[in-house]
């Protein structure tokens, strides 16, 4: 997600010293007891409360890119 969100950043909101927002990914050890990766179940907001996505992701930082860099 950060990488698709920063790779997006670098194409329609350039840094001013012109290096890719990519470059400030820094990689860390995991912690002991961390989670390697967590999956998304929308099932149960869909069933209690008839909510679901309208939009995707991608377009969704496309869309809304505006409302946070002015």
């Amino acid at each position: 997600m950060v990488k698709y969100v920063f790779s997006y950043l670098d194409k329609v909101y350039p840094r001013k010293d012109k290096k890719s927002y990519l470059k400030q990914i820094t990689f860390v050890k995991d912690r002991p007891g961390h989670d390697f990766k967590y999956f998304l179940n929308f099932s149960k907001a869909k069933k209690e409360l008839n909510w679901e996505a309208k939009t995707f992701f991608e377009e969704g930082i496309k869309k809304n890119y505006s409302l946070v860099f002015k």
